[in-house]
Parts: C-alpha cells; sequence; structure tokens
C-alpha cells in the first residue's frame, strides 16, 4: 500500500493525535474510539512509510510546509505533543511527500 495518499481522514486523526498527546485524547477529541484512531494512524503508516507517530509527524511537518526538509522549529511544534516518542529517529523510512505525490 506505500506510495498511496493518506486519506483526509488520517490526516485529520494524525494533527488531532499530534494535538492531543494520546490516542485516548485524540480520540475524544474527534468523538471516535480508540481503536479508530489507531487503525487511521497504522494505515496512514503504511500509506507513508512512517513507522511510527513521530516520523509521521516529522512527514506532515516536510508536508504542509512544501519544502524538501522541515526546520528544526516546524518538527518541534508538531512532535511537542508526543514526548513520548519524540526521542524516535524522525527520518528513518518516510518517503518525501514531495517525491511522493
Amino acid at each position: 500500500m506505500a506510495g498511496q495518499r493518506p486519506t483526509r481522514r488520517q490526516l485529520e486523526v494524525l494533527r488531532a493525535y499530534i494535538r492531543a498527546g494520546s490516542v485516548a485524547a485524540a480520540a475524544y477529541e474527534l468523538g471516535i474510539g480508540e481503536t479508530t484512531v489507531r487503525q487511521h494512524l497504522s494505515g496512514l503508516y503504511r500509506r507513508t512509510g512512517c513507522a511510527n507517530a513521530a516520523q509521521a509527524a516529522y512527514w506532515l511537518a516536510v508536508k504542509e510546509a512544501r519544502v524538501s526538509t522541515a526546520t528544526p522549529l516546524q518538527t518541534y511544534l508538531l512532535v511537542r505533543g508526543l514526548a513520548s516518542v519524540a526521542r524516535s529517529s524522525m527520518r528513518g523510512r518516510c518517503r518525501s511527500p514531495q517525491t511522493a505525490y
């Protein structure tokens, strides 16, 4: 499935997860179940080639900035709510949004 664009809903769930900082809080914010949040995030990881939420946040920062790499400030602002995974690799195996689409 890698190589496909994430759906709007998957991106919406990722943004909520980044803002909320947890699956439970994102589920509450969106009015959906925690399992549904996990399923949307899992689908987004498959589509982007990311291994975790920190990599997905970096991918999103690059995509929304429309530059080849995100600035440290953009990355920080996107992952600040993901303290539990912020130490993970930010680059990893994620595809570049500019070359993917």
